[in-house]
């Protein structure tokens, strides 16, 4: 994940969860600037969904149950599925694609 601009993990999971190394953080991250270029971002972390993770135009995403549903079709970047037997809740979006 480095190649893309993530930061290593300072302390191995096991090391971290053994408390071997209080305060090392065991994760990757990325760390932007306090207002940083939305698109920028974006970009990132499609970058990272795609070259690590594998994601593909006809994957989908889950956003639970409630009012976060709601939420995030409010913002207009994914197309929200119909609610079925499947999507009871309404809560599974897709990217959205244009037509060529």
């Amino acid at each position: 994940m480095e190649f893309i601009g993530w930061t290593r993990p300072e302390v191995a999971p096991e090391e971290y969860s053994a408390g071997l190394s209080p305060g090392g953080n065991p994760n990757f991250v990325r760390y932007f600037e306090r207002d940083p270029d939305l698109d920028e971002v974006a970009e990132f972390f499609l970058t990272t969904l795609t070259a690590i993770y594998g994601i593909e135009e006809s994957d989908f995403f889950n956003f639970g149950e409630f009012d976060i549903p709601d939420k995030i079709e409010a913002m207009g970047g994914l197309r929200r599925l119909k609610k079925d037997d499947g999507n009871p809740f309404g809560a599974i979006f897709g990217l959205i694609i244009e037509e060529k």
